[in-house]
């Protein structure tokens, strides 16, 4: 029997896979994708690699971050607790991957720090994939779109950081209209930013930055390994750039896990260069698979495991 707080997530989960699938069948039937799709994915172990190296670095982050904020995480069972959070990545706005609160708090780390940590995370790691993407120069359309996605969500924790009163009016606001739930949510939200407050230094900062680069240098090396193979009309650093650029499309869009709109971005960026469409759909496709795809059948294995983890205590704690 699903519980109740999996439930909803799972059913999401459910619907865009079944999207996606249906998508699959389709661009197969218009673009032939099948033909290639077996080279393709004859590069996948080494994107699944370059996938896990990046969540290493990105739970070094979170460690470093907690740890910082005074508490201590045991390296197993923290990684497998992070990694959960990766079961409901295509989730609206990832809210999902906050199951870590679930997990963390068995480790004493309250739940209003794992919010922080997971907006500071955020908020690196979109200046970071930013900065990658900034070597694209054959369509500043979409760069200067992206940019500002970056200051208008960047910008605006910090604000919310720095001036709490601006959430806290917000709360007030929403009260007045009785409008269930939005209060409670922005009474959370400002106890969870406030947290970020104690990072605002130059190591942790610099920390997140550097973690948040190299993880998503690692992804976008794996995408330059994998067109490589079916083009060379693509500079290196603008092939470098072209996944982190797609990400940041994906996010601004709202979709959960930026399903569609990542493969699209992705698709228009390497068409500016010559690409064939059928050759991108692939390349889009097989990337997507070995990161988003990937690290959600790596989450759900984690849950399972921090779930079974947490009957057998239950079990002996009597």
């Amino acid at each position: 029997m699903v519980r109740n707080w999996l439930r909803s997530p799972v059913l999401v989960l459910l619907v865009i896979t079944t999207f996606y699938l249906s998508a699959l069948l389709w661009a197969d039937r218009q673009q032939g994708l099948s033909q290639g799709l077996g080279a393709a994915m004859s590069y996948a172990p080494y994107l699944l690699i370059a996938t896990l190296v990046s969540y290493a670095f990105r739970f070094y982050r979170w460690w470093w971050l907690l740890n910082r904020a005074g508490y201590s995480l045991p390296i197993a069972k923290g990684l497998l607790s992070y990694l959960a959070g990766f079961a409901y990545t295509a989730t609206p706005g990832k809210v999902g991957e906050l199951i870590r609160i679930r997990y963390f708090a068995k480790f004493g780390v309250p739940a209003e720090c794992t919010f922080g940590a997971f907006v500071f995370e955020r908020s690196c790691d979109l200046v970071a994939v930013l900065l990658l993407s900034l070597f694209i120069v054959n369509n500043s359309e979409i760069l200067l779109v992206s940019i500002g996605f970056v200051l208008v969500i960047v910008g605006s924790i910090l604000l919310c950081a720095l001036k709490p009163a601006v959430l806290q009016s917000l709360e007030r606001f929403f009260a007045k209209l009785r409008i269930p739930l939005i209060p409670k949510a922005l009474a959370f939200l400002h106890v969870g930013i406030s947290h970020c407050r104690s990072w605002f230094n130059i190591a942790d900062i610099a920390m997140g930055l550097v973690m948040g680069l190299a993880a998503w240098s690692v992804v976008g090396l794996s995408f330059v390994y994998l067109q490589s193979h079916f083009t060379d009309s693509i500079p290196f650093l603008e092939a470098l750039s072209i996944y982190p650029l797609s990400m940041l499309v994906g996010a601004a869009s709202m979709i959960p896990g930026g399903v569609g709109s990542t493969e699209g971005a992705i698709m228009l960026l390497m068409g500016q260069y010559g690409v064939p469409v059928a050759i991108s759909l692939l390349l889009s496709i097989v990337i997507r698979i070995s990161t988003l795809w990937f690290g959600i059948v790596i989450g759900f294995f984690s849950l399972l495991c921090m779930e079974f983890f947490l009957r057998e205590e239950e079990k002996y704690s009597f």
